[in-house]
C-alpha cells in the first residue's frame, strides 16, 4: 500500500482528476492524503486577519484537508473519506480507494507539531509510518529538475515543508516526488524502485 499526497495546488486544474482516475486505474494499492488547497489558504488569511494561534490554525488546516477530500470523493466514485486506520482498511477490503481525514488521528498526535512546520507532506509521511507503507508518493506542481537536490534544499526552496526531514528520518520505505503532469506513468514509477531513498522523479 502506498500513501499518495495530492496537493492542493491540483484544486484548479486538469491534473487531479487526472490523478485520480490513474490511482482508480493502478495495480497499486494507495491511500490519498489530499493537501489543504484553497481551503488552507483561507486558514492562513483568517490567522492573519484575528491572529489565533498555531495549534488553532493546524486544526483549521487538518479541515481544509478534509474539504479538499471532500472534494476527491465527490469526483470520483471509487474514493471514500476515512478517519481511522480501521476505516482505511475497510476500504480497501471493499475496493474503494480511502481518502484520509486527518483531524481524528493527527490532530493531538504528540509527535505532530501543531504549527505551520506540518503541512500534507509531513502528515502523508506521518500516516505511512502509522500504516507501514510500502512507500509515499508526492505530487507536486513544481518543476522538479535535479534528482540530487539535498532534502535541506529542498525544504529551503519551499519544495516540501520544514518538518519533513524528521519524518523521513523515521521511515524505512522509499519517498518520492513526481511532477503534477506524470500521472499517466504512476505504475511505471512505483514498479521501477531499486530502493528506499528521498529522490526526485521526473
Amino acid at each position: 500500500m502506498w500513501v499518495v499526497k495530492l496537493g492542493g495546488s491540483l484544486f484548479d486544474s486538469q491534473y487531479l482528476v487526472e490523478w485520480l482516475q490513474a490511482l482508480a486505474d493502478s495495480e497499486h494499492e494507495s491511500v490519498v492524503v489530499p493537501g489543504g488547497g484553497p481551503f488552507a489558504d483561507q486558514v492562513r488569511a483568517a490567522q492573519s486577519r484575528w491572529r489565533f494561534s498555531d495549534k488553532v490554525a493546524h486544526r483549521m488546516a487538518l479541515t481544509a484537508m478534509r474539504q479538499m477530500g471532500e472534494l476527491m470523493c465527490g469526483l470520483h466514485p471509487d474514493f471514500v473519506g476515512c478517519d481511522s486506520v480501521a476505516a482505511l482498511q475497510a476500504a480497501q477490503s471493499a475496493k474503494r480507494i480511502p481518502v484520509w481525514y486527518p483531524e481524528a488521528m493527527a490532530g493531538e498526535a504528540p509527535d505532530v507539531p501543531q504549527d505551520w512546520s506540518v503541512t500534507s507532506d509531513s502528515l502523508a509521511l506521518w500516516l505511512a509510518q502509522q500504516l507501514g507503507a510500502e512507500g509515499v508518493l508526492l505530487v507536486k506542481s513544481a518543476p522538479l529538475s535535479d534528482p540530487a537536490k539535498p532534502l535541506a534544499d529542498l525544504q529551503h526552496d519551499g519544495l516540501i515543508d520544514a518538518a519533513a526531514d524528521r519524518f523521513i528520518a523515521a521511515l524505512a520505505c522509499p519517498v518520492l516526488l513526481v511532477h503534477r503532469s506524470d500521472s499517466a506513468r504512476l505504475d511505471h514509477v512505483l514498479d521501477t524502485l531499486d530502493r528506499p531513498a528521498m529522490r526526485l522523479v521526473g
